[in-house]
């Protein structure tokens, strides 16, 4: 009995051990994804030495399909700089007042002090989140209560990466896809989600979804969702 004791607890160690290097492999292998889509997976993955030198103005010129991918693929700097370009772009706009331009001011210098944020070894956790969220939330009710600014016009600034065109809070983008079909869920359960469900940060373009961020069994991505991008996204736009 005593052996057979002994051999079960050896085949269980090494039933463990298995399981933890399947977990450290698929691990591995989720981070070296980009895109549900496998063209753009490989595209992103044959591009990768362009895409990690690449310029804003070069990346607003891309098909919204690779966007988000390709800002996957980015380094932690270029994340970095991507923000704070962003920001800038938005100051420049032509119908907001001193005030207003010294509010998004505040959230420039709030990034500029953290480059920490975009870095994916950088440990996000509860407490931490808590405190960027924290951040996130009493500057976008400043802006809401002292200026005004609709709740599109704030995600437009701090949760799309693309150009912002007015108050209103269009949005600057390379394509328009027309004709596009509601996925049903079955079909968005295999793809990577590209939302977060409850964050106030979630966008999905009203052209092409009628019921905002649903939660399901989309494949959950490290990043590209709610304030600045930072958090991982789990849910889909349908």
């Amino acid at each position: 009995m005593l052996i057979v004791k002994k051999m079960k607890m050896k085949q269980n160690i090494l039933l463990i051990c298995l399981s933890l290097f399947a977990l450290i492999s698929c691990t591995a292998k989720d981070e070296a994804s980009y895109s549900c889509n496998p063209e753009i997976n490989s595209w992103v993955k044959s591009n990768i030495i362009q895409i990690q030198s690449m310029k804003r103005t070069e990346w607003l010129k891309l098909d919204e399909s690779k966007k988000k991918p390709t800002y996957r693929a980015f380094t932690a700097e270029e994340k970095y700089n991507f923000w704070l370009l962003k920001i800038n772009e938005v100051m420049q706009l032509e119908s907001l007042s001193i005030d207003e331009k010294n509010h998004l001011e505040k959230l420039f210098s709030k990034i500029k002090d953290n480059p920490e944020w975009f870095n994916d070894d950088f440990n996000k956790d509860d407490d931490e989140m808590t405190k960027i969220e924290l951040f996130a939330y009493e500057w976008k009710e400043e802006a809401k209560n002292k200026f005004g600014w609709s709740d599109t016009f704030i995600k437009s600034i701090l949760s799309s990466g693309n150009k912002v065109v007015d108050k209103m809070g269009s949005l600057e983008v390379a394509t328009v896809k027309k004709n596009v079909r509601f996925k049903s869920t079955a079909e968005a359960n295999q793809s990577n989600c590209n939302c977060g469900v409850g964050y106030f940060w979630s966008t999905c373009d009203s052209s092409i979804s009628t019921s905002g961020c649903s939660s399901g069994n989309c494949k959950t991505t490290r990043s590209g969702c709610s304030f600045l991008w930072l958090s991982a996204c789990d849910g889909y736009c349908v």
